[in-house]
């Protein structure tokens, strides 16, 4: 995991490294995260149940992974 942060109140946007080097990027999303454990600075990876979406943002849209469940 190479960045994370909370938008909005409770829902946590990350970009993760899809590969040991971090060459292959990709952002994911995972909402209503528990605020008491996410964000964690700590943290460089995760475990995480997810599906792959697109993100519509300000007319603009790129793939994202939707996180359902993360550890």
């Amino acid at each position: 995991m190479l960045q994370q942060r909370l938008v909005g109140e409770k829902h946590l946007k990350m970009t993760l490294a899809l590969d040991r080097n971090g060459q292959q990027l990709i952002d994911a999303i995972a909402f209503n995260v528990d605020t008491n454990h996410w964000p964690d600075q700590q943290r460089q990876t995760l475990k995480a149940v997810y599906k792959l979406d697109v993100n519509s943002w300000r007319g603009r849209e790129s793939v994202q992974l939707l996180v359902e469940h993360l550890w």
